[in-house]
């Protein structure tokens, strides 16, 4: 045996208990996977020809982390007149129900008179179908379709396609009317340009 075959058959077997812990780790879910966020952007702007990156930001809510926002335009500046996604990955987990609740509660808030309770019934039920559990690194992206109404997907896959442009409207406000919680992430997003009426 030569001097440093010792040396060497060390670090095979220290390559090999790494490799068993990377194993087991995998096996328990602890793998770093790539997540879907990476490819967000890019499944979102299939939807939209030519599509311009518009701005982005990061959401916080009491110091807390929530998401990240991408918005994607065909045309900048961003007009509810031109399709444009708006993209968020999450930092956080939260159930399908709860970001029901929180974006319904937000366009009830922001809408300029009172709405129905049939319509937000119908939303809700809407949402439903269109959102998912979330947890770190799972994205949601909206497209906004002019005249029809929205587009949803999930980690790359479509989940719905809600044809309502009230709903699609009153939905992207969340982010883009003057009234919202989020007004730096809106300037982020939207740079200096304003949505189309």
């Amino acid at each position: 045996m030569q001097p440093d075959a010792p040396r060497r058959a060390a670090r095979a077997a220290g390559r090999q208990i790494a490799l068993a812990i990377a194993a087991i780790a995998c096996v328990a879910g602890l793998c770093a996977v790539p997540s879907g966020a990476a490819m967000a952007a890019q499944d979102c702007r299939t939807e939209i020809p030519a599509a311009q990156f518009s701005g982005s930001g990061e959401y916080r809510f009491l110091g807390l982390h929530l998401y990240d926002a991408q918005l994607w335009s065909a045309r900048l500046p961003v007009s509810f007149d031109n399709r444009f996604a708006l993209q968020l990955t999450y930092a956080t987990s939260a159930t399908r129900e709860r970001l029901t609740s929180l974006g319904l509660n937000e366009m009830k808030r922001l809408a300029p008179t009172p709405l129905p309770d049939a319509l937000v019934a119908r939303w809700r039920d809407d949402m439903l179908k269109a959102f998912v559990d979330v947890a770190p690194g799972d994205w949601l992206c909206g497209v906004f379709l002019p005249g029809t109404g929205v587009r949803f997907f999930a980690n790359g896959a479509p989940t719905a396609t809600i044809e309502d442009p009230q709903f699609a409207r009153a939905f992207f406000n969340i982010w883009f009317d003057p009234g919202t919680r989020a007004k730096t992430l809106r300037a982020k997003l939207l740079g200096d340009g304003q949505t189309g009426s």
